[in-house]
């Protein structure tokens, strides 16, 4: 087995932009431990211009110094804000991407790929083609939005070799897509249809293991959104 011969951490980046204008110290505490839990050892804060953003700053300070552990904290400094960001991060969580985040945390400091313990499926997607017309957007596409593909992304993780299965939902029927895998952790993806969604099951032995489906109400591919939006919502498996 590989013995890493050095420390190492993992970080993630935390925007102080408009997300975090409430948050108070005891915000900051939660977010904390939260990534404390699954691996993270460090937050960058990106901190632009604003007044507001200093306070923010200062509380998360506060925060690690109330924790009293070896969180660690860093400035990275962006001196722009981005109009109207809400309006694509309200209502896409990245949630799943934390405890995914966990597993190659894990990795990285063991310097190995541990054992997968539990079935597991992950996938994301944006809410609209690539191609689409927003109807209602004053800001446009972001630079490259044409490399992107029209696709919804899948990880998944497997205790035993099984049978992948990949649509896009009930809605909209569309060929399935079927993938053995074997054990240990697959990237899979799938054609994203308009108006459906997004589903994918493990099934061993006859029986489903895990399974990944979004409501329409909580993911639906649009045709014809009302503003442009290339975040992705991200969901996972019980």
């Amino acid at each position: 087995m590989y013995e890493p011969k050095y420390s190492c951490e993992y970080g993630t980046h935390i925007l102080t932009a408009m997300s975090s204008q409430p948050y108070t110290r005891e915000d900051w505490i939660v977010d904390i431990q939260l990534a404390s839990t699954h691996g993270f050892d460090g937050f960058a804060l990106n901190v632009g211009r604003e007044d507001w953003q200093r306070a923010r700053v200062a509380d998360c300070y506060a925060a690690a110094q109330q924790l009293q552990t070896r969180f660690k904290l860093f400035l990275s400094f962006d001196m722009s804000a981005q109009p109207n960001s809400q309006a694509w991060v309200d209502g896409f969580p990245h949630d799943p991407w934390l405890v995914l985040n966990a597993y190659f945390i894990r990795a990285f400091k063991e310097g190995r790929m541990p054992p997968v313990e539990k079935d597991r499926i992950f996938m994301w997607a944006r809410p609209h083609p690539k191609a689409a017309e927003a109807t209602e957007d004053d800001v446009g596409r972001p630079t490259g939005w044409e490399l992107t593909d029209d696709v919804f992304w899948v990880v998944v993780f497997a205790t035993a070799p099984a049978i992948v299965i990949l649509d896009t939902g009930a809605q909209t029927p569309s060929t399935p897509g079927r993938h053995d895998i074997g054990a240990g952790v697959t990237k899979l993806a799938h054609k994203l249809v308009a108006g459906g969604g997004m589903r994918g099951q493990t099934i061993r032995g006859g029986t489903v293991v895990a399974e990944c489906a979004p409501s329409p109400e909580e993911y639906k591919f649009e045709a014809r959104p009302r503003t442009y939006n290339f975040n992705a919502y991200v969901a996972m498996s019980p």
